[in-house]
């Protein structure tokens, strides 16, 4: 339960690093941890989003800035180094561009170690870096926002970026959240069965409000179970 991804622009990240150690200890070591570069500047209709940016009304409501993406992808950067070195040594200082921590104690430390598995999402060239450096999981979007031709590109661009670094890229769970349509169970299956024989091991289903009744039974019968039976994911 909880968030896919969390803006890297909303928390200190020690302070994000102490809340998910909570988190960890709490539910017993299972917390993924997810973090995306958060709201920059985009122009309008930028990443299979129609229209003006979104972040950038949401961000004014909460008092918030937008960065431009070079410095949000340093600022996620320098989040991972803080989160790595928090939940591992017992006494951390960080000195970078955006942040600096001086005699952090983070006690207890996470139940998984060195820390919980880390996602990303994201998509493009330099966030795809950040993945293949540091990454246990990488989600994207998937339809209607991207096609599965965009994420098949996406895919290549990050074996690339393993290949450059000495990375075996099947060590990265390749994630992928798919909007469920209700209205055409049938083809909400053909398009994970697409989504999974194309490399996707890890599939979030997303669900539009207002939710139908016993959706959870609906989501279990007409999709889960049956994309399970067909490509043998029992």
């Amino acid at each position: 339960l909880g968030l896919l991804v969390t803006s890297n622009r909303i928390r200190p990240p020690a302070v994000l690093g102490k809340i998910a150690t909570t988190v960890d200890v709490i539910s017993g070591g299972r917390l993924i941890m997810g973090l995306g570069v958060g709201g920059t500047v985009q122009p309008p209709n930028a990443g299979g989003i129609p229209g003006e940016n979104p972040a950038a009304a949401e961000y004014a409501a909460y008092g918030l800035t937008l960065v431009p993406p070079a410095e949000g992808i340093a600022r996620l950067e320098e989040t991972i180094a803080i989160l790595r070195g928090m939940w591992t040594q017992d006494v951390f200082d960080f000195h970078g561009r955006y942040y600096t921590l001086t005699g952090n104690h983070n006690e207890p430390k996470p139940v998984q170690r060195p820390g919980p598995p880390l996602l990303i999402g994201g998509w493009g060239n330099r966030t795809l870096r950040l993945v293949a450096e540091h990454a246990d999981i990488w989600n994207i979007p998937g339809p209607p926002h991207n096609t599965l031709d965009h994420i098949t590109d996406r895919g290549a661009v990050l074996d690339a970026h393993c290949a450059a670094i000495g990375r075996d890229p099947r060590t990265i769970t390749r994630s992928v959240q798919y909007l469920v349509s209700y209205d055409d169970p049938a083809a909400d299956r053909e398009a994970i069965t697409e989504l999974i024989a194309a490399g996707m091991t890890h599939i979030v289903l997303s669900l539009r409000s207002p939710y139908p009744p016993q959706i959870a039974r609906w989501l279990t019968e007409e999709i889960i179970a049956p994309v399970r039976s067909a490509t043998g994911e029992l």
